[in-house]
């Protein structure tokens, strides 16, 4: 066996032995977390009934008798005297509302801690039916809903909260509601975490997190691991989607390796440049896609949506796209528009299409993160 045969033989069972055990690692992964049910409070107009008209003839309204069959038809208590009155309504330009919650998305969070408001705003900007709701003129009040198995390790009982930095919390241990102790074992845990997303302005982070957190003391607190929960269901979806790309992964390492050691060694130099350029173009992708789960971040800077906007765009038509302080400059050479994006505050964004970009392949790859992520 030549020496460049074992090489290649030792690469790919190097390979074969890591990607099976970072495939071993995320299936644990995906088998984790708790279910999680976001809702949005919306307002919505509601259809009052026509009201009934009464017509007041002589022969229905005569006597003790038509007044108290006239009562009864109003709703007068039976045997009054008082003559019953009749509302009728008047006209008006308003329009009758209610409040209710509308499911916005029920999914598995593998990550049970919410240190910032980042992930579930995502969840809520990503996840909302446009067609049916429309684009919300300020960012709704939410509802966000927990559950699933806690173990609990360890000799002795713990205390265990629902940290909220802002809004309120309720934590359900086994149908108890902020139990004082939770004894070691398996235990049903349910937590409800509402209030409403705090305007972000200029550069000062949005304050809007949730912690579940435990405690031996009741004095040194430190965050309950994901790892010790398990959700209602299991998203058999990641599941299949790691051991997929886990395959897909073991073939792109053994094809280029198979590239890299064979041939002369001038061809070898530039297959591995083009191998070197591909292998930064998917980490920085799989980067993107860990750090975001969903894509685009709503709270993002203008930069970082310039290139969400621009490489999706790239990507679904062909074009470039994206939003300039000086639209008015362009004259006629590009088409203009508006965009409200969720009451951000920066306000109205000005795009222009085409907008004319350096080599934009960082925006290919963030675009082709957002349209993997759903965008």
């Amino acid at each position: 066996m030549t020496r460049s045969r074992v090489l290649h033989s030792s690469a790919v069972l190097l390979a074969t032995a890591a990607l099976l055990a970072a495939a071993w690692w995320a299936d644990g992964y995906a088998r984790r977390g708790l279910s999680v049910r976001y809702e949005a409070l919306i307002e919505e107009p509601v259809e009052e009934p026509p009201q009934e008209s009464v017509e007041e003839s002589a022969e229905e309204t005569r006597g003790e008798a038509g007044q108290e069959a006239l009562g009864a038809r109003l709703g007068a208590r039976p045997g009054t005297q008082e003559p019953p009155r009749v509302e009728r309504a008047s006209p008006s330009n308003d329009t009758a509302t209610r409040e209710r919650y509308v499911e916005v998305l029920r999914t598995v969070e593998h990550r049970i801690q919410h240190p910032n408001e980042h992930r579930a705003l995502s969840r809520y900007v990503q996840s909302w039916d446009y067609a049916s709701l429309g684009v919300p003129d300020e960012m709704p009040r939410f509802r966000i809903t927990m559950w699933g198995r806690l173990h609990v390790d360890g000799p002795g009982s713990i205390h265990l909260r629902a940290r909220p930095h802002s809004g309120e919390a309720e934590l359900f241990v086994d149908g108890e509601r902020d139990p004082e102790w939770v004894s070691p074992g398996e235990h049903d845990v349910r937590f409800e975490w509402s209030g409403r997303f705090e305007e972000k302005r200029d550069r000062t982070p949005m304050q809007t997190s949730l912690l579940l957190q435990q405690s031996v003391d009741g004095r040194s607190w430190e965050d309950v691991d994901s790892a010790d929960t398990r959700p209602a269901w299991t998203d058999e979806g990641d599941v299949a989607i790691v051991w997929t790309a886990a395959a897909l992964a073991w073939l792109l390492l053994v094809l280029p390796l198979a590239l890299i050691l064979f041939g002369d060694p001038a061809r070898r130099r530039r297959r591995l440049g083009w191998l070197a350029l591909a292998g930064i173009l998917t980490l920085g992708l799989g980067y993107r896609l860990w750090d975001y789960h969903v894509m685009p971040q709503f709270q993002e800077n203008g930069d970082e949506l310039f290139a969400v906007w621009n490489g999706y765009s790239l990507l679904t038509e062909g074009e470039t796209r994206g939003w300039t302080f000086w639209s008015p400059y362009y004259g006629g050479g590009v088409e203009r528009s508006e965009l409200v994006y969720w009451m951000q505050t920066n306000g109205r964004w000005q795009i222009i299409q085409p907008y004319f970009e350096h080599p934009p392949l960082a925006h290919v790859m963030v675009g082709a993160a957002a349209w993997l992520g759903g965008a």
